[in-house]
C-alpha cells in the first residue's frame, strides 16, 4: 500500500536491477503486485511516466535559466516544479489537479513564489536598530515544517 492506502495493482519497471531484487519481488508478489517488465534503456515504452519527467525537465531548465541559479539547486528545483506541477490541473483527471485527487480538497498555493527570486528575510531579532534584513534566493517550501527555503552564502536555510 501506498502512502495514501492505496494497493499497487501493477508494476512497470525497465528491468533495472534495483527492482528486480529477491526480496522485494517476493514482497510484491505478497501484496499481489503484477509486474510488467520492459526493454533496459527504452523510455518509449514508459510513456505516462517518461512524459511527466520530460514535462519536470522542462520546467527544471526554465526556472534554472531564467533565474540564473546555480546548478547545485536542481534537486531543489525539481522537488519545486514536482510541488507545482501536483497542483495544476490535468485533463487526463477532468482538468483537476493530482493533489485535489488525492485529498478532495483545492490546494492552497498562496504561499507559492517564483523559484530563485530575490527575497530579504529577516531576523527575528535583529542585532541593531540598523539590521533590516538580508538578501537570499527563494527555493521552496519545506513540506514537513512549511517553513520557507532560501539560499545564502552558497548554503540552503528555513527562514
Amino acid at each position: 500500500y501506498t502512502q495514501h492506502g492505496i494497493k499497487v495493482k501493477n508494476l512497470q519497471s525497465d528491468n533495472d536491477t534495483v527492482f528486480l531484487s529477491r526480496d522485494f519481488q517476493i514482497y510484491t508478489n505478497k501484496e499481489g503486485t503484477k509486474w510488467r517488465l520492459t526493454m533496459h534503456h527504452t523510455p518509449q515504452q514508459n510513456g505516462t511516466a517518461e512524459r511527466v519527467n520530460k514535462t519536470l525537465f522542462c520546467m527544471v531548465q526554465a526556472c534554472l535559466s531564467t533565474q540564473k541559479v546555480p546548478l547545485i539547486l536542481w534537486a531543489e528545483c525539481v522537488k519545486h516544479c514536482a510541488y507545482i506541477h501536483n497542483r495544476m490541473p490535468h485533463k487526463c483527471l477532468n482538468y483537476n489537479t493530482p493533489f485535489y485527487k488525492c485529498f478532495e480538497k483545492h490546494a492552497n498555493v498562496d504561499y507559492i513564489y517564483e523559484f530563485g527570486q530575490y527575497c530579504i528575510v529577516r531576523p527575528e531579532q535583529p542585532s541593531t536598530i540598523n539590521h533590516h534584513g538580508f538578501m537570499a534566493r527563494w527555493i521552496g517550501v519545506d513540506n514537513e515544517s512549511k517553513v520557507h527555503l532560501v539560499w545564502h552564502h552558497q548554503k540552503i536555510t528555513s527562514e
